[in-house]
Parts: C-alpha cells; structure tokens; sequence
C-alpha cells in the first residue's frame, strides 16, 4: 500500500512500477497492490499498458481524481470522501467480487465513461453525475446512492437505457 500525503500524481506503468510526480525523491515501487491517496487531493493515475492492480484504489478524504485506462483493477476504486472524479477510459476494467466495483463516497461525485468500460459504479447519498462520452459502453451497473439529484447523461447520441428503480413513486416506466 502507497500512502500518498499532499497532492501527489500517482502513475502506475507496466509491471505494476509507481512513478510518484512532485512528491518525495523515491520514484519507484514494484509489486504494488494497492493504491491509497492521502487527506488532500490527489491525482492517482493507472493508464499505461500492463499496470494492472491486484487490489484497490482509495482516494482518501480529499477532492480525488482517479483515472483508469486499459487497466485491470482487481479489487475496488473507491474515491473516498470529498467530490471526487473517476475516469474510466477504453478498456477498463474493475472486477471486484463485491457487487459495487467503483463507488463515490461522501460528495458530489463524477463518474466520467469512455468508450467500453466493465465496471459497477455507485454513487452515494450526495448529487452524483454518470456521463457516458460518445460511443461509450458500460458493461455494468450503476447504482446512484438513493437520493433525487443524480444525473446519467448520455451524450449527443442514440443512448439506451434500462432503468430499475426501487423507488415506486410512480414515475418510473423502466426505459
């Protein structure tokens, strides 16, 4: 586990290698499983080819953001408290074997979607925003927390969705 204290860039590149921008002259970690950020904001970046995690990502109690590529995440990214970003681009994968893979937590959170990405994504009890880029494919679910401000936006493109809703008050038709 990384403990990253200020606001720190965090990049993983092939062999699971941490590269630390700006932070402490240490530059190099092998045989990462877990990547954890620290109270401020921080930047934990995993996009190189081959820097597949076997763990979690955490954000921390800061305003995160957390950016995944064509990367295996094997555990959960967890934003943590603060309004935080996740980005997950082409290619990413969250295979956690909780039922929620990548969660915002104690914020107004976005949860950004580009082109095909598997991945549960759930919001919490704050104004969540899930967009879907162009062409983006969600193999997946997303849960918005339970209160009434999220948002899914969908683009400037024919988008269809399958809406299940727990809440039965009426205005839920299921499309």
């Amino acid at each position: 586990t990384i403990t990253l204290i200020a606001s720190d860039t965090l990049t993983a590149e092939a062999g699971v290698q941490v590269t630390v921008v700006g932070g402490p002259k240490l530059s190099r970690f092998l045989s990462v499983e877990n990547l954890r950020g620290g109270n401020a904001t921080d930047r934990i970046l995993v996009t190189t080819a081959g820097a597949d995690l076997t763990g979690n990502i955490l954000g921390g109690s800061g305003s995160d953001t957390i950016t995944v590529g064509a990367n295996q995440i094997g555990g959960i990214i967890d934003g943590g408290l603060g309004n935080d970003i996740i980005n997950l681009n082409d290619g990413a994968r969250v295979a956690s074997s909780d039922v929620t893979g990548v969660v915002g937590l104690g914020g107004d959170d976005e949860f950004n979607i580009a082109g095909t990405v598997t991945a549960n994504l759930a919001g919490d009890s704050e104004d969540d925003t899930f967009t879907l880029a162009t062409s983006a494919v969600l193999n997946g679910t997303i849960d918005g927390g339970g209160d009434l401000g999220d948002l899914i936006d969908g683009g400037d493109t024919a988008t269809l969705f399958r809406i299940i809703s727990t809440l039965d008050d009426g205005n839920n038709d299921g499309t």
